[in-house]
């Protein structure tokens, strides 16, 4: 008995659709991204394309921002990976209007929102404020390490960086010289000098951030000075050494991306930055800050400030909402935290140790009576994390922030493309308004 099978057309011509809309669902989440695009204020953005006193046409920049939110949406983020989904994916071509934009104008796109994404990821909350989702019970606050468009390989010491530019600043002297009157230099010569700039920022930053630690230890030596002349008597320890002004010959940097920082991970050491998040209990995120500063300590207060002010601005919008309670886990504990955040008008839960250090929170007995005085701040904090409501809290701090790291790092966020503290900050924003998105787009779905 023979099998029949079913056999498409191939070569065929066909009546099809006149709309790319017919393609997709109503419910496509590329319908959705559309509309809410169209909602937007792009108004500072259009700005940045100046007059139209001649020249081509440029593409709709509206087209533009829909396509890179649904690229980070679904995973595709690059330029070039853009260019080949608006060409052969339904989903894209209907964002883009059908009009192929090639690698390079998403890429000056890209430069183009780099100031404006900011105020982006604020309407992309108000939109979700607007349908429920913004509940503020208790905010979470969790910083991830995401790998830069640079390699650690890459990275040289003070020492090779100087003969590295030495070297550099020479051959470029000698093309310079060895090219004819009026002959533009070539492609090559300019990758050659945008290296040259790259060595040179690499090299900067070591000697800026040498000159930074010798002018604060040269503080702490006036003050121990005048803390002596002050008592009469010498203090007890040995005096500190001078530090010098020109850093070390084996501390490093990277001329790939001089911005971003050797990062430890639980997976081992990334050339990377460290993106904080302030989460609200329904994983919208109200607040993002990329910073090239390995530890999370220091963007403890400024994360929280930057939560308020979102609270603030949906306020201002006559969208009411108030912070009940913040978790951090033990990354943000230092002793200059903690007296701060215990002054909030909200109940502020920092972990005082790591989660596997900590002791089961379930046999944790709940402080009784009144509050002992005299506790230092430290002390304050584990009390108030001891008892139930803060147990209960700082419990739902997992439930929240660290997912949604997990979600934007699957989405494609977790490697970033462009170079320098500034495009990448832009870029992780934008992947964060495509989470919002994403997760409105659920809930506002039958």
């Amino acid at each position: 008995m023979s099998k029949r099978f079913v056999v498409g057309t191939r070569h065929e011509q066909a009546l099809i659709p006149a709309s790319l809309a017919e393609y997709l669902p109503e419910d496509h989440l590329a319908r959705f991204i559309w509309q809410v695009v169209e909602k937007l204020d792009l108004r500072e953005l259009l700005a940045a394309y100046g007059s139209d006193a001649g020249g081509r046409p440029a593409i709709d920049p509206k087209g533009l921002m829909a396509v890179i939110l649904f690229g980070h949406a679904v995973g595709t983020a690059s330029s070039r990976g853009l260019e080949e989904a608006c060409r052969e994916q339904i989903a894209f071509r209907y964002l883009c209007g059908n009009v192929i934009p090639d690698h390079s104008t998403i890429s000056r796109f890209r430069g183009r929102y780099t100031e404006q994404v900011a105020g982006l990821l604020g309407q992309s909350l108000s939109l979700c404020a607007e349908s429920g989702l913004v509940n503020l019970g208790v905010i979470s606050i969790d910083g991830t390490k995401i790998k830069a468009n640079a390699s650690l390989a890459a990275n040289r010491t003070y020492e090779t960086l100087a003969k590295e530019l030495e070297k550099a600043a020479t051959a470029q002297d000698i093309s310079k010289a060895q090219a004819a009157p009026g002959l533009r230099l070539g492609k090559v010569f300019q990758c050659a000098q945008e290296r040259l700039k790259r060595l040179i920022a690499a090299k900067a930053q070591l000697e800026a951030k040498q000159a930074e630690a010798a002018a604060t230890h040269q503080v702490h030596i006036q003050e121990r000075a005048t803390k002596e002349r002050t008592t009469g008597r010498k203090l007890r320890g040995r005096k500190p050494k001078e530090i010098p002004a020109t850093p070390k010959e084996e501390a490093k940097a990277n001329p790939t991306d001089p911005d971003s920082r050797i990062m430890k991970t639980r997976k081992g050491y990334v050339q990377g930055y460290n993106a904080q998040l302030a989460v609200t209990a329904d994983q919208i995120i109200l607040a993002v800050c990329v910073t090239n500063e390995a530890n999370d300590q220091a963007q403890c207060l400024p994360m929280l400030e930057k939560a308020e002010q979102a609270v603030a601005d949906l306020c201002a919008k006559g969208q009411p909402r108030t912070i009940k309670a913040a978790a951090l886990d033990a990354g943000y504990n230092r002793n200059a935290n903690l007296e701060p955040v215990l002054e909030k008008p909200y109940p502020v839960y920092i972990a005082m140790e790591k989660d596997r250090k900590q002791r089961n929170r379930k046999d944790r007995k709940a402080p009784r009576g009144r509050r002992p005085k005299g506790l230092t701040p430290g002390q304050r904090m584990q009390r108030n994390l001891d008892t139930k409501v803060g147990q209960r809290t700082y419990a739902l701090r997992g439930q929240t922030v660290e997912p949604v790291n997990g979600q934007i790092k699957a989405d494609g966020a977790g490697q970033m493309l462009r170079r320098g503290l500034e495009k990448v900050h832009a870029d992780f924003t934008a992947a964060c308004i495509a989470h919002n998105l994403k997760k409105l787009w659920r809930h506002d779905r039958p």
